[in-house]
């Protein structure tokens, strides 16, 4: 996950999208930009729900390592948010179109 989380915050340095106050809508745009068919194609990001304790659920398809998507999202959201992200392995939850949630939370 750690190679991931580095891509996905290299990523995101690479397009001058660090440190943006960006909100879930504009985040799932970004993500979708960046990871989706125009970008790497690493994933679909569907959409993007800020929690209450400023964690984000992403919601994904057409993801083919999870694991290694779980880094890429934890690494480009805290490269984006400017605050450090985490999430585990059993945060990663199947979604009833087939696709992926993934639970990412602050430090």
């Amino acid at each position: 996950m750690d190679a991931g989380r580095q891509r996905g915050h290299d990523i995101v340095e690479e397009m001058g999208k660090q440190g943006s106050s960006l909100g879930a809508a504009e985040i799932q745009r970004e993500l979708y930009e960046i990871l989706g068919p125009d970008g790497t194609r690493l994933c679909l990001v569907q959409r993007v729900e800020e929690k209450a304790n400023g964690g984000y659920e992403v919601y994904s398809t057409e993801c083919a390592s999870p694991i290694y998507t779980l880094g890429v999202l934890v690494g480009a959201i805290s490269a984006i948010t400017g605050k450090t992200m985490l999430a585990r392995d059993e945060n990663i939850q199947a979604s009833d179109d087939g696709g992926r949630i993934y639970h990412i939370e602050p430090f």
